[in-house]
């Protein structure tokens, strides 16, 4: 596994611990920032992964798209 994709998973991880305490504390906007990082850093580690091009954006829909088109389901 490269260092690259093993930071990205990394960082991924910490969003999901901190989403969950988040909720825990009923703290639901925090928790679904937290959360929708960790979709968004999950999938740049997956076009890593695949030795595709690492896009510079925070959409979750433009990432799977571009997933989406190279077969990658």
């Amino acid at each position: 596994m490269s260092d690259e994709k093993r930071g990205w998973l990394a960082y991924a991880e910490e969003n999901i611990k901190a989403a969950e305490i988040l909720l825990q504390e009923n703290l639901f906007n925090a928790c679904l920032q937290n959360s929708q990082q960790a979709v968004e850093k999950t999938l740049k580690a997956l076009l890593i992964w695949k030795n595709l091009p690492l896009k510079k954006t925070h959409s979750i829909q433009e990432l799977v798209l571009t997933l989406q088109k190279t077969a990658v389901q």
